[in-house]
């Protein structure tokens, strides 16, 4: 017997019990976390991370991890405010009541002089205890409270330390370092003078123009040197510094003839900037002079895509910096532009005080401040209203070339706001390996310490873990998989934190081993920055050298690896990274790369990739192209493609005429199901606009040549595209120079 066709699913929202609930079912929501916060509906196996606003429903239970800075403040219905400090076990009943199994919360029951006559905002609010007793908070009241070891309610007179210090932050550098060399030899920062940043984001393409001047305080003519990380998957695609009123824009030379132009123009006492890739996402520009007692401008623009999650995506500038904690920026200004096709529902800025105005179709956010130290990074996070196709293909023709971007969007993620919650199934085996070198530095270990800890937090009684620490070797904190309870969870931290940062990256080896001796159907999770520091440091190298692992190759010791299933993924830790280690460890393994940086928490990173785990989205993921001639698309593998994601591609086609119409199909799988999509493609009009396609092609092309090795042949094509498109390679530079006469001397 087979079903051919049933009703069609109502929400879960609908089935709500009036009187005591809101009309979608909830009782609440959880409004504020900070640290390890995990959230179990009733029935559910699995905690699901709390790290952005969440609707609560009759029987959600909330916890908060011991160890650490962790709370949560949740808001219910009835107008009361819960905060709760570590180690704290909470279910929530309904507006009006809550049960305490542990640890200490604050309850707060505000006025309710806004309320509605017979609202729960009238009632009192009953905090039961874990057995016996019961508190009562009365509108206009506020309760300190904890749980004794007998499991009864004890007030709490004092203000807890942890409820004190509820809204802490971190500090890591994002915004760069500028250091000059003194005639005595001695290293010293110069200061940031004005730092005028402006962002234009067009239908998830986002451009950054960064202004800024460098002051001089000392008494001697200087060179500056200023080394600063871009966003993964960013592409450099300008560089200019003033020359006494005018801006001199740079050309794009081969890196050794670059830097060799530059130190003989440094010789003859004159004007040159110079601007190269130090690796991963590192740049580094050199600018002279920056004369006494004076500044000197600079202007840097780069290019990238915003990826969509939900309807939503994400602007994050890096603004964080020890240096500036000390001497502050005198002018910081930062403006954003937004135009999209589809219609905006909200532009926001989480991280700062900004000023908007928002239309349909556009927005503007605006932030500006005066002898300012940032503490966070800034971010605007865009919505748009309503559902696109799941296949939107954007063209350009460039002269006689034609080229396209894709976005791919799987159905069913609507983006409709919704809590998400991990779903129960099939048994987890998650295997994480934390790189442990000495180029993880505090911040990066506390990032990958919540990390982990959120993903542990998570796990249902029947899923497994083992934690692995690796930089010249690898060291299991267990030689079998674990179930997550208490004490094993305790134990993998205290494994995870006792370990000292130490020693080169040797991934080769941490690879070999862990996949060696993970188990069947394993999900094995890289944190780290994925910089190779030991044997061949070559980054396309290694990702080769990891293909061959991965596909079955015998190990360098000789031993052939267990088959069985895996999955790689990779989780981006810090501000100083190599993007294509990171990618190709994703794309090798068939998992996904996701960084932690900003508002992209450790937390929003675990609680993406659980997701991603628990309920894949479509895999085995193939492109076919009809009725169009096409070539170079980028990716040439597609990852998978979780709920609620999108992928882009880019690629090349051959333009044979005005109006051209074609046809994509694409399919693959979700779950066991075979899927496939079909869209219609007309490239009428492609000339016109979206002129930014190219050089995203561009840049998936370079990184594709990159990956292949440093064969003559492939390095001279890669300095080529690198001049035509104007991006910044290991290759290439970008090199100032003051005149015309300057570029037919040296011939640039």
């Amino acid at each position: 017997m087979r079903l051919v066709s049933m009703n069609v699913q109502v929400a879960d929202e609908k089935f709500a019990v009036t009187g005591s609930l809101t009309e979608d079912g909830r009782i609440g929501k959880i409004s504020e976390a900070q640290g390890i916060v995990v959230l179990r509906p009733m029935l559910s196996k699995r905690w699901t991370p709390i790290c952005r606003e969440t609707l609560l429903r009759p029987g959600d239970w909330i916890r908060t991890e011991l160890r650490g800075a962790n709370a949560v403040k949740v808001t219910l219905s009835s107008d009361v405010e819960l905060t709760l400090g570590p180690g704290t076990l909470l279910e929530c009943i309904s507006p009006t009541e809550a049960r305490l199994h542990s640890g200490t919360v604050q309850a707060l029951k505000n006025d309710g002089k806004d309320g509605n006559e017979g609202s729960d905002e009238k009632l009192e609010f009953t905090l039961l205890g874990p057995r016996v007793g019961s508190r009562i908070v009365k509108p206009g009241e506020k309760l300190i409270v904890r749980t004794d070891r007998d499991e009864k309610l004890v007030d709490v007179a004092q203000t807890p330390p942890w409820l004190a210090g509820f809204d802490g932050t971190s500090n890591n550098e994002s915004l760069g370092s500028l250091i000059v060399t003194l005639p005595d030899g001695r290293n010293e920062p110069l200061t940031v003078g004005y730092h005028k940043v402006s962002i234009e984001i067009r239908d998830q393409i986002a451009r950054t123009t960064i202004e800024e001047s460098f002051v001089n305080h000392t008494p001697g003519r200087l060179e500056g040197i200023f080394h600063f990380p871009l966003p993964q998957d960013a592409s450099i695609s300008g560089f200019g510094m003033w020359i006494g009123n005018d801006l001199i824009e740079a050309d794009v030379v081969e890196k050794q003839r670059a830097r060799e132009i530059y130190e003989t123009i440094l010789r003859e006492k004159r004007d040159p900037g110079l601007l190269e890739w130090t690796g991963g996402n590192i740049f580094k520009a050199r600018v002279f002079p920056i004369e006494a007692r004076s500044e000197k401008r600079i202007k840097i623009v780069y290019t990238q895509v915003l990826p969509l999650r939900a309807n939503r995506y994400r602007y994050s500038y890096g603004l964080r910096s020890e240096l500036l904690r000390t001497k502050p920026l005198r002018e910081l200004s930062l403006t954003v532009t937004v135009n999209s096709a589809l219609a905006l529902k909200s532009v926001t800025c989480p991280t700062h005080t900004a000023r908007s105005q928002m239309t349909e179709h556009s927005a503007q956010v605006e932030f500006s401040a005066q002898e300012y130290s940032p503490t966070r990074d800034f971010e605007v996070v865009c919505e748009v209203d309503g559902k696109q196709s799941d296949v939107v293909v954007v063209p350009h023709q460039r002269g006689e070339d034609g080229y396209f971007l894709i976005q791919l969007t799987p159905p069913g993620a609507d983006g409709n706001w919704q809590r998400e919650i991990l779903p129960d199934g099939e048994p987890l085996q998650i295997v994480l390996l934390c790189d442990t070198s000495m180029s993880m530095d505090s911040e990066k270990r506390r990032e990958q310490a919540e990390f982990v800890a959120a993903i542990l937090a998570s796990l249902g009684p029947d899923d497994h873990f083992q934690l692995v620490a690796a930089d010249v070797a690898t060291a299991w904190a267990s030689p079998e998989p674990m179930t997550a309870n208490a004490a094993t969870i305790a134990a993998a931290t205290k494994f995870l934190s006792d370990r000292v940062s130490l020693g080169w990256t040797n991934l080769d080896r941490a690879f070999e081993d862990t996949i060696s001796k993970a188990p069947a159907n394993a999900h094995i999770v890289y944190i780290g920055d994925g910089i190779v520091s030991a044997g061949d440091t070559d980054p396309a190298a290694f990702v080769k050298r990891l293909q061959q692992l991965a596909s079955g190759g015998r190990q360098p010791s000789g031993t052939p690896r267990p088959q069985g299933n895996f999955r790689l993924h990779a989780v981006t830790l810090g501000n100083a990274n190599d993007s294509v280690v990171m990618r190709g460890i994703a794309n090798v393994g068939g998992g996904s790369a996701r960084s932690i940086s900003g508002e992209q928490t450790p937390q929003i990173a675990a609680l993406e990739l659980l997701n991603e785990i628990a309920q894949p989205g479509l895999r085995d993921l193939k492109v076919e192209f009809r009725g169009l001639k096409v070539a170079a698309v980028y990716p040439e593998r597609l990852p998978n493609v979780a709920a609620g994601t999108q992928q882009i591609l880019v690629g090349r086609y051959l333009p044979e005429g005005a109006d051209q119409q074609g046809e994509i199909i694409v399919t693959g799988k979700r779950g066991s199901e075979e899927v496939r999509y079909a869209a219609r493609v007309n490239l009428k009009g492609a000339e016109a606009g979206n002129s930014f396609i190219p050089r995203l092609w561009a840049r998936a092309h370079l990184d594709q040549l990159l990956a292949q090795g440093g064969s003559q042949a492939v390095q001279d094509d890669i300095i080529r595209l690198s001049e035509e498109f104007h991006i910044i390679t290991p290759y290439t530079s970008l090199l100032v120079l003051e005149t015309d006469a300057d570029r037919e001397r040296f011939g640039v």
